[in-house]
């Protein structure tokens, strides 16, 4: 989906009521479009205002791995347990940084978080396979 006018990416990132997956859809289809320097200067305000901590954290560490800076955005996420979207988000900073035993444990929490279970569970099997561990990724 191609983005039809800018999106208000301040808006998106600090004020939005909620940063749920539709947020998060939103801020990948601005990342990959002309707005990105707006999104790496506004993750960049928040991550020295949030102090690593609380709703402002997640949204500047869910920002830095749509990024592409998995080890900061796990950095703010990696503490995270009740918020389904940032423990899904470092969960697949861990996979893109080659940790798949925590990244595969991080998706099981995720799913008891809130986030979509099937795609947590697919991405699971997923780390585990990578891993090695085939007969594993074949248990429920």
């Amino acid at each position: 989906m191609k983005l039809a006018e800018p999106i208000d990416v301040r808006g998106l990132l600090r004020t939005s009521p909620s940063f749920g997956i539709d947020e998060v859809r939103t801020l990948c289809e601005v990342v990959a479009g002309p707005q990105i320097t707006e999104v790496r200067q506004e993750v960049g305000v928040l991550v020295e205002e949030s102090g690593g901590q609380g709703q402002m954290a997640i949204r500047a560490g869910v920002g830095l791995y749509l990024l592409g800076r998995h080890a900061e955005a796990h950095d703010l996420l990696g503490e995270v347990t009740d918020d389904g979207v940032a423990v899904f988000y470092d969960a697949c900073s861990l996979e893109s940084l080659g940790d798949n035993a925590a990244a595969g444990e991080r998706f099981e929490q995720a799913a008891r978080a809130g986030y979509d279970e099937v795609e947590c569970s697919l991405r699971r099997v997923g780390t585990i396979r990578r891993d090695g561990r085939l007969a594993d990724a074949k248990r429920p």
